[in-house]
């Protein structure tokens, strides 16, 4: 269901929902993403596999797709290994027909570290590589 396409609401929904569900605990306020970045960086397998998802999602302009080497597979399993982790991006929305991923965080109250922190929120959120491959009609679906 995580990379399934849906033709309704309801699917998209449920697909929101298989990685953090309504049973799950969540802050009422999003946590600072920074702080989030940090307690990844401090803990060595969440650290790993966050460099193991810059390595193949981070966009590039020397391919066709933007992802490095036109690797989807590589980008999706990089993102199924975040799942679990402080840095679980999750869909941010129940649309079928518009997939955005976003982290449970903000850059509110970052002060002089805004730049940085939206960048590293940007790499989930305007992450071309991660949305083509999550769309992407490979093995997995």
């Amino acid at each position: 269901l995580l990379f399934c396409s849906c033709r309704d609401q309801a699917c998209a929904e449920r697909r929101r929902r298989t990685i953090i569900p309504d049973c799950s605990h969540q802050e009422k306020h999003k946590p600072s993403c920074l702080d989030l970045q940090q307690l990844c960086r401090s803990d060595a397998l969440c650290r790993s596999r966050l460099a193991d998802y810059h390595t193949n999602c981070q966009m590039t302009q020397h391919s066709v797709t933007s992802c490095p080497h036109d690797n989807y597979y590589g980008c999706l399993m990089s993102y199924v290994g975040l799942v679990g982790s402080d840095v679980t991006p999750n869909y941010s929305d129940n649309s079928p027909s518009n997939i955005s991923i976003s982290l449970w965080c903000s850059c509110r109250g970052t002060g002089n570290q805004e730049r940085v922190c939206e960048a590293f929120h940007r790499d989930f959120t305007h992450n071309t590589c991660l949305s083509e491959s999550t769309q992407w009609g490979g093995p997995l679906t």
